[in-house]
């Protein structure tokens, strides 16, 4: 299964089916720590890894041609500048249905990601005219999180019982907190099979003008 996945190619970048998620991500030691907790999990479940983030941003369709996939990296550059590093606390192991919220860890809602995801809704995907934006992460957690493994659990007690893992064997998760000092902008397309395929196209730092 997962020598079959690793040969999925994602569309080039500009064509149909193409789409780039805005990531927060740790850095140094706090990306070396999440990423072994990734690595681990991912390979309990006999799937491919990735790297640790935060979605602030998810499926922003890169359909257009070249023009378009340059618009969207100035617009990503252009959100960075006006955003300021962001302090990320994990809260409680979560699973769901979906595979990539499968197995993660919500994180606190604080205003300055709620503002954050909010500027990045205004770039890519604004609100109709004289309503109120609220901040809008993907369903059905609802919530910024950090994903610990994606995987088709076969069923409910299967899901259940990885996050029980979690909840014992690594405890300090709950209420780990990191700092996300850039906007990572990465390839994000083909589902689960298209993970072993994603790939960083750029980071902007936060609040460098």
């Amino acid at each position: 299964r997962l020598a079959a996945m690793s040969a999925v190619e994602l569309p080039p970048l500009g064509a149909p089916g193409s789409s780039v998620s805005l990531w927060l991500m740790p850095d140094g030691e706090e990306h070396k720590k999440l990423q072994e907790l990734i690595d681990r999990y991912s390979a309990k479940v006999g799937m491919p890894s990735f790297a640790p983030h935060a979605t602030l941003l998810g499926g922003v369709e890169l359909s257009r041609g070249p023009e378009q996939v340059k618009e969207v990296l100035y617009a990503c550059h252009q959100l960075a500048s006006e955003l300021q590093p962001l302090e990320l606390t994990c809260k409680d192991i979560g699973g769901f249905g979906r595979w990539n919220q499968c197995l993660l860890c919500t994180m606190e809602l604080t205003e300055e990601l709620e503002q954050a995801n909010i500027k990045a809704q205004q770039y890519f995907r604004p609100p109709p005219e004289g309503t109120t934006p609220k901040a809008a992460f993907a369903p059905p957690v609802g919530l910024p999180h950090l994903s610990i493994a994606y995987t088709d659990f076969a069923d409910d007690s299967d899901r259940e019982a990885a996050m029980k893992e979690v909840a014992q064997q690594d405890p300090w998760l709950s209420g780990y907190t990191f700092t996300a000092r850039n906007l990572s902008i990465w390839t994000t397309a083909g589902g689960l099979a298209g993970v072993p395929s994603w790939r960083k196209l750029a980071d902007f730092p936060l609040g460098r003008r």
